[in-house]
């Protein structure tokens, strides 16, 4: 009789059961993040900003665009403009915005995370 301790097999089921179960963990971490408009203001470029086309009916496109910058992981925040969402990776300076009536920029804060 070989106890799981010494045999070599085990040890590497056991090792990748280990490493899976901190994957899903990992995986699993909760984070909920609030979205402050900025209003009136637009990105002065949208070039160097990730844009993905919005599916969702414009009464549900901030939701949307909202879950997505969310899921991105490195989203500082999102703009919304003609059923397209450009995703923010860093925050944008005064010198970045430009005044536009009726748009807003929404900047994210993460207020707790599991």
């Amino acid at each position: 009789f070989t106890s799981t301790r010494e045999d070599p097999k085990m040890k590497l089921i056991l090792s990748i059961v280990t490493m899976l179960s901190l994957i899903a963990t990992a995986i699993c971490a909760i984070e909920n993040v609030k979205y402050t408009p900025i209003i009136d203001k637009a990105p002065a470029s949208l070039d160097d900003l990730t844009m993905i086309p919005v599916k969702s009916a414009p009464k549900t496109e901030y939701i949307e665009c909202g879950s997505l910058c969310t899921n991105a992981g490195t989203c500082k925040g999102f703009y919304l403009k003609s059923g397209k969402c450009y995703l923010l990776t860093s925050l944008l300076t005064s010198e970045q915005m430009q005044d536009e009536t009726g748009s807003k920029i929404f900047i994210s804060t993460v207020i707790s995370q599991s």
